[in-house]
């Protein structure tokens, strides 16, 4: 059973609900933001996702980020917090997440936790070595599996639109990654600040050289130009991605910029060189993420599909159809 087919079963079941037609009516892409909220824990959470003790945690840790953001995007001005309403709302995006993603969180927490446990500890040792009079044991244990470069990528890939220069961007990401990792429920303010700035003074002298060469790659001078052509963003199923039916989700966007702005900074990936075969092909699609590669954090396949803008309306290219995959 897809995910469509899963919604509708859903929907039906409690489609009397005026909430529940509403949440039909307004959230169109439920699956993605699901996994959206499973970045963002890893991201803004202290310790990332394995900072949770058990699967169980962590899901519901998701459960309720999900909940939160699309109560606030979509129905905070008309539905009270603390209404029945509210309550049928979180009910059944609980019971969606539940029956329809249990078992894949599971897995991703506990590849991810045992992955980073492994072979994520060398960032953490530079720091030790290169920093021990700024941050103390502690705070350095709580660190520990964090991959700092990709965090950063993400960060500066986000704050590029609102900064002219580089500079700037960078400050701002470091203190922003440096914030969101430091543990404030230890020590004053004023030695919070402190170590969170010796945390970012690291990164920006650690990464910043290969963050900007990154980011110069990324958004070169042509990317928000309109090339006579829409990109659509495409995540397939867990299973394969060559059939039309693995299809979960397809959005559009005018220009290569839009989309690196609205999906690249999910995947700190190299998206030049899915830009370079994008442009060999004329219309098509390059598939750039598979489930087992490492820079791919959930369990689906992603793909990039070029197409007229008279197209717009189909998934696919009428005309001139090609597929590629790319090895990042």
């Amino acid at each position: 059973m897809n995910l469509q087919e899963n919604i509708r079963r859903i929907l039906r079941e409690e489609t009397s609900d005026p909430i529940i037609v509403a949440l039909r009516r307004r959230v169109r892409d439920l699956d993605w933001f699901i996994w959206f909220e499973v970045r963002e824990l890893d991201r803004r959470q202290i310790g990332g996702i394995c900072s949770f003790k058990t699967p169980e945690s962590f899901i519901e840790a998701v459960i309720e980020r999900v909940d939160d953001g699309i109560y606030w995007d979509y129905f905070s001005t008309f539905i009270d917090d603390d209404s029945e309403d509210r309550a049928v709302m979180y009910r059944f995006i609980e019971k969606f997440i539940k029956d329809n993603y249990d078992n894949d969180l599971r897995v991703h927490f506990n590849i991810t936790c045992k992955e980073k446990d492994m072979n994520l500890q060398e960032n953490i040792r530079k720091i030790l070595r290169e920093e021990p009079q700024k941050l103390p044991a502690f705070v350095i244990r709580r660190l520990k599996g964090t991959d700092f470069l990709d965090l950063l990528k993400s960060e500066v890939m986000h704050n590029h639109k609102y900064y002219d220069n580089f500079h700037d961007n960078l400050v701002a990401s470091t203190t922003e990654v440096a914030s969101a990792k430091i543990p404030t429920d230890f020590g004053s303010d004023d030695r919070i600040d402190a170590w969170i700035d010796a945390l970012g003074d690291y990164l920006m002298d650690r990464y910043g050289d290969e963050v900007k060469e990154y980011i110069d790659k990324v958004f070169t001078d042509d990317v928000f130009k309109n090339d006579g052509y829409i990109y659509a963003f495409v995540k397939h199923s867990e299973r394969d991605w060559e059939s039309r039916n693995s299809i979960g989700s397809s959005l559009n966007y005018d220009t290569w910029g839009e989309l690196l702005y609205a999906r690249g900074v999910g995947f700190p990936i190299d998206w030049w060189k899915v830009k370079d075969e994008l442009n060999k092909i004329g219309s098509g699609e390059v598939l750039f993420l598979r489930p087992e590669d490492e820079s791919n954090w959930s369990v689906y396949y992603f793909s990039i599909v070029k197409k007229k803008p008279e197209e717009v309306n189909s998934i696919y290219p009428i005309k001139d159809y090609k597929r590629l995959e790319i090895k990042l």
